[in-house]
């Protein structure tokens, strides 16, 4: 048992093979412990550091007021944990399984998890700076008025996540999976995901700037009626996805594919939109205002009242799409096919199909007579 002296009180009484051990002792060097079992205990007011266990339980603990700072766990099992009022540092978990934890009032930094398993998490009030997770399993973490910041995730399969108000920066994330989660009223700076995956994710009144999805699959996601200027989904999937009247100035959509998504009344001003495919999406009233949509396709979409005014469109292609009402002033088709060659202004691009009747006209080399066969001229038609 833990002396007065060290703040230390049990709940219940210890098994007699718990009794001659004292955890969280100091003595100024790092103390391993291993295949042991703590349970019951309450711990308040004191400043623990340099440990190291291995193998160890930990069952219905609690930490008030505590200082903890360098103290690793390795294979490690905890169960109903709660940390209220505590400050926490350089703490690092590998292949530990954890289940039900709470912070409450807490400050974290510079945490590490690593093949590691956490269910039931919850994070009430706390400041985090710097946290690193790599090959983690989550499974209902639930955030309320966090500040989060620097959130560095590789290989993290994250289920029923929920973050309420708080603040969210500088997150970095690839080569994950986020299923079921909800951000509501969260302001999020930074965030960058790659080759990640989120399925029936919903995005709710947040606020903030530098949204990346690179390479991502989002599948019903939902992003209606946000503010995300110069967001990025480069060469990312959008499958079922929610866009109404969501704001995307010169966002970056360069070889991304929409299928089946609702765009209505989204604004895509401005974006960087070349070789995109849509497909069955909804874009009624939706803004390309001087958006560059070079070889991109349009195909079976709903473009009613769409206003393409001053976009570049050479090379694009729509076809089997409703165009009422649609709006195509000082528009470039150059080489466009399907229904945009035939809905598009014929004035349009004078200059570059009077270089192509030139070209056509003036190739170099030998002329080919159409009544005898083509024959090597030996001059090459690039010169």
């Amino acid at each position: 048992m833990m002396t007065n002296a060290d703040s230390v009180s049990n709940i219940q009484h210890e098994p007699a093979f718990l009794s001659n051990i004292a955890p969280f002792e100091n003595t100024g060097c790092q103390q391993h412990r291993e295949k042991q079992l703590y349970h019951n205990r309450y711990i308040c007011n004191g400043k623990r550091f340099n440990y190291h266990f291995i193998e160890c339980d930990f069952i219905d603990f609690s930490f008030d007021k505590m200082d903890l700072s360098k103290i690793s766990f390795e294979r490690c099992t905890f169960k109903n944990i709660k940390l209220t009022n505590c400050r926490l540092e350089d703490i690092r978990f590998y292949n530990c399984k954890i289940e039900n934890l709470t912070c409450a009032v807490t400050q974290l930094a510079e945490i590490c998890w690593q093949q590691t398993d956490l269910t039931q998490v919850l994070w009430d009030n706390c400041r985090v700076e710097g946290m690193l997770m790599h090959n983690v399993d989550i499974h209902k973490l639930q955030f309320a008025a966090v500040t989060l910041s620097q959130w560095m995730a590789n290989s993290v399969h994250l289920t029923e996540c929920e973050m309420r108000g708080g603040s969210f920066y500088d997150a970095n994330w690839y080569d994950c999976h986020l299923e079921n989660c909800q951000w509501q009223r969260v302001d999020i700076r930074r965030q960058v995901m790659g080759n990640t995956r989120l399925q029936a994710v919903s995005y709710h009144k947040i606020g903030g700037d530098n949204y990346v999805w690179h390479n991502c699959r989002l599948d019903q996601v939902n992003l209606s009626a946000l503010v995300l200027n110069l967001c990025s989904f480069h060469r990312s999937e959008l499958i079922e996805c929610e866009l109404a009247k969501t704001v995307l100035l010169s966002g970056i959509f360069t070889e991304a594919r929409l299928t089946n998504c609702q765009c209505p009344q989204a604004d895509f001003s401005a974006a960087q939109a070349e070789r995109v495919n849509f497909t069955d999406c909804n874009l009624q009233q939706t803004l390309f205002n001087r958006s560059r949509l070079i070889g991109s396709i349009f195909d079976h979409c709903n473009l009613s009242m769409a206003d393409f005014s001053y976009a570049q469109m050479c090379e694009a292609t729509v076809r089997h799409c409703q165009l009422n009402a649609i709006k195509m002033q000082q528009i470039r088709t150059y080489a466009g096919k399907d229904q945009l060659s035939a809905i598009a202004p014929q004035d349009q691009d004078k200059i570059l199909r009077t270089i192509d009747r030139w070209y056509a006209r003036h190739q170099p080399g030998a002329r080919e007579n159409p009544l005898f066969a083509a024959l090597p001229s030996g001059v090459s038609r690039y010169v």
